[in-house]
């Protein structure tokens, strides 16, 4: 896990993440790590601290759904080097 690629700003949101953050905010930080570069579910797992099962669930699909994330090879969602990135409108964070 390369986390000396996590600009220091995202760093400490991610450590200031607590077990009972709330989805939004857990939300907000998965956007701010996938503006850096598109990141696999497993890395967003560990980088978060939760599990990857439980993350795909509760925050990547949705957020897929709702359009604040894409996948990095669209049309494959089950494709083994899958990866999330921030689409163009959600840049900004």
């Amino acid at each position: 896990m390369d986390s000396e690629a996590i600009p220091p700003d995202i760093a400490k949101s991610i450590r200031m993440l607590g077990k009972r953050s709330s989805p939004q905010e857990v939300r907000r930080v998965i956007v701010q790590i996938c503006s850096v570069r598109p990141f696999s579910a497993g890395e967003i797992a560990r980088l978060i601290g939760r599990s990857k099962k439980w993350v795909s669930a509760s925050y990547l699909k949705p957020m897929i759904r709702d359009g604040q994330l894409e996948y990095a090879i669209p049309g494959e969602p089950n494709h083994p080097e899958q990866k999330y990135t921030v689409g163009g409108s959600e840049q900004e964070v």
